[in-house]
C-alpha cells in the first residue's frame, strides 16, 4: 500500500493561499451639529474620529460642511494622527468668489484661513493619505480662524471615509 493516486485529482503543495482582501472602508458621519464660539483654539471634533493601525496606509476623504452667521465667517482645520505617522491631506473649499485650499502634512498643524459666506453652509472637501506610525486615532480638529461671538458650526452630515490600501 503506497498511496498511489490512480485516476484521481492532482495534488500540489506549492500553490499559495489567497491573500485576504483589505477590510472595507470605514465611514463616519456627523449625526449632530457642533459649534465653537469665541475661540481660535483647535478642538477635537466630537464625532469625526477613526481608529487606525500601526504600519498601515489609508486613503482619507470626506466633506466638512461648515457655516456661520458672522459677517466675516471663517474656519481652520487640522488632523491629529498617532505618533510617527506620515500624513498628506489636501483640502479645498469654494465659497463664492474665494477658493481656499492647502495641504496638511503634520499632525496638529492647522490649515490656512478657510473663508465661509455668511449663513450659507459650505463643503470643505478632504482627500489624502495617512501612513499610521502607531495604532491610534485619526481625528479632525477645527475652530474659528479668529475668535468671534458668532458661532462657526460643523454641520450634521459632514463625513470622513477611511480605507486601508
Amino acid at each position: 500500500n503506497n498511496l498511489t493516486n490512480n485516476n484521481g485529482s492532482i495534488f500540489a503543495n506549492d500553490v499559495p493561499f489567497p491573500v485576504a482582501p483589505p477590510p472595507p472602508p470605514f465611514e463616519i458621519r456627523k449625526s449632530t451639529d457642533e459649534s465653537v464660539t469665541s475661540s481660535a483654539v483647535l478642538q477635537n471634533d466630537d464625532q469625526l474620529v477613526v481608529s487606525v493601525e500601526a504600519g498601515k496606509t489609508y486613503i482619507v476623504e470626506g466633506a466638512i460642511f461648515a457655516s456661520s452667521p458672522s459677517a466675516t465667517p471663517d474656519i481652520r482645520i487640522a488632523f491629529d494622527t498617532p505618533p510617527g505617522s506620515e500624513m498628506s491631506i489636501g483640502h479645498i473649499s469654494a465659497a463664492g468668489p474665494a477658493i481656499d485650499g492647502g495641504l496638511l502634512e503634520t499632525s496638529g498643524a492647522s490649515s490656512v484661513r478657510i473663508q465661509l459666506p455668511a449663513n450659507t453652509p459650505v463643503p470643505i472637501m478632504i482627500k489624502g493619505t495617512v501612513v499610521a506610525g502607531a495604532t491610534g486615532v485619526l481625528q479632525l480638529n477645527w475652530t474659528q480662524w479668529g475668535s468671534n461671538v458668532n458661532a462657526v458650526t460643523v454641520k450634521k452630515g459632514s463625513y470622513l471615509r477611511v480605507e486601508e490600501i
